[in-house]
């Protein structure tokens, strides 16, 4: 008779709105793409010995009375509350419960409280020894390595385990890939840094590609638009040339992120065009100089903006814009400057998202060194994500700072400023249908950002 199969749940937290303390919970598909870490881990359990689960609880709900052989929750900041709140509920019922992620790396000690085991850092270093002990019933408190994952023989994510009905659309279905880690850039508010570093590690081209293939092949009928979730795909290289080049010949869609200086490389623009790039996320920020200074943005240039928007513009290429506000020195006057150049710049989606400071970071020592932090820890509840830096132009009145932050919204997101970027774009129905859908999400929630 064979072994009874190890029970593993991986569980991607939702987080809190903070005006009356409810879950998030999302139904707006064309906005939504499965996080790549639950299938990922889920690919190093040995399918012999275990039957894993996994769930998103954005879109599922999740049964926290029921007992595993292993939870396994992986988290950032804004999830904390939620995950060390899950983690408490199946450690109840006799689970081991594992923690890992952005927060945990950065607050092994606080996360070890509610866990059997926490992962500091990359996974795959400890990955062999975490699953013998695991099925040895040796778990370790505590799983670190000094190394990095070389990004070679990456596992494929168990993709079969995630239910896609939550995600895909009638015409296509965001599928999350990995081809890089690291980002050589010294932005002080980010995270990714805490745990994959400055050293940017590539992937073999061939072996992206053979994944990009099985995809294709084993998901054909969810129409893969691929998004590529490196901090830095797409920074100008040999490598990263050869890999676009190879997409070309496949037809295929894909987004990920930019940063701005690639207005100095309009060649590898229209390299992404013609291989399929269907969106870029690009990391403008802000246009209030100072902030982009003090933050250590050194590549955003808020004199190449436009010229950034109309490359893009002029390849065909979607641009969705990362805005931040809510620094220090912000003030109304920056905030609608920021605004302003988006509508003027035609800029078809942005997402706007409250300054968060992540532990471990240097912008979070920096406010927290010159006390700038309304409250220490304050993840350790359910939090006002408008209400976190004591910002100067907003101190007496900080709920002021929460208005204007939504002014923003409502002013890019009204219907003359979705009219105007709509106009003349050969995207302008898709620019309308995901408009309309942003701006009700920001109506409706304190922030659809998950952090």
């Amino acid at each position: 008779m064979s072994a009874k199969k190890k029970q593993v749940l991986i569980v991607q937290p939702s987080f809190h709105v903070y005006r009356n303390r409810s879950l998030i919970k999302r139904r707006a598909k064309t906005c939504l793409a499965p996080s790549l870490v639950s299938p990922y881990l889920a690919s190093f359990f040995p399918v012999r010995e275990c039957e894993v689960r996994i769930v998103d609880e954005v879109v599922s709900d999740i049964r926290s009375d029921k007992r595993y052989d292993l939870v396994a929750v992986p988290f950032a900041t804004g999830q904390a509350y939620r995950a060390y709140e899950l983690a408490d509920r199946f450690r109840s019922t006799g689970s081991k419960v594992v923690l890992g992620g952005y927060h945990v790396s950065a607050c092994p000690d606080e996360a070890a409280r509610h866990a059997d085991a926490v992962v500091i850092g990359e996974f795959e270093p400890c990955a062999d020894r975490f699953i013998g002990d695991f099925l040895g019933g040796t778990l370790q408190a505590r799983y670190a390595s000094a190394e990095r994952f070389e990004m070679k023989a990456m596992r494929f994510p168990r993709f079969d385990l995630v239910d896609w009905s939550k995600y895909s659309t009638p015409t296509f279905t965001k599928i999350p890939m990995e081809t890089s880690r690291g980002c050589p850039n010294a932005c002080t508010f980010c995270c990714v840094r805490v745990v994959h570093g400055n050293r940017v590690r590539f992937r073999p081209v061939d072996e992206v590609l053979e994944h990009v293939d099985r995809v294709r092949r084993d998901f054909a009928r969810l129409h893969p638009r691929f998004f590529f979730v490196d901090e830095n795909m797409v920074a100008f290289s040999e490598r990263n040339t050869r890999l676009l080049e190879a997409f070309i010949p496949r037809k295929m869609q894909w987004s990920t992120f930019f940063s701005t200086d690639i207005c100095n490389h309009p060649e590898f623009v229209e390299l992404a065009a013609r291989s399929g790039c269907v969106g870029a996320v690009v990391g403008f920020e802000t246009t209030n100089r100072q902030s982009l200074e003090n933050v250590g943005k050194w590549g955003n240039r808020v004199q190449d903006y436009h010229k950034v928007a109309a490359l893009f513009r002029r390849n065909n290429i979607p641009v969705y814009a990362t805005i931040m506000a809510g620094f220090p020195n912000d003030t109304r006057e920056t905030l609608r400057e920021t605004v302003s150049f988006l509508k003027a710049a035609k800029i078809p989606f942005s997402f706007f998202y409250p300054v968060y400071p992540f532990p471990g970071t240097a912008m979070f020592d920096t406010l927290t060194r010159e006390g700038l932090l309304v409250k220490e820890a304050f993840w350790r509840d359910i939090h006002n994500m408008y209400d976190l830096i004591r910002i100067e132009a907003f101190h007496d009145t900080p709920d002021d700072f929460e208005r204007e932050f939504r002014k923003m919204v409502r002013d890019y997101y009204s219907l003359p400023s979705i009219a105007g970027r709509s106009f003349g774009s050969s995207h302008a129905l898709r620019i309308l249908v995901e408009s309309v859908g942003l701006r009700l999400l920001h109506e409706r929630y304190d922030s659809y950002a998950t952090v």
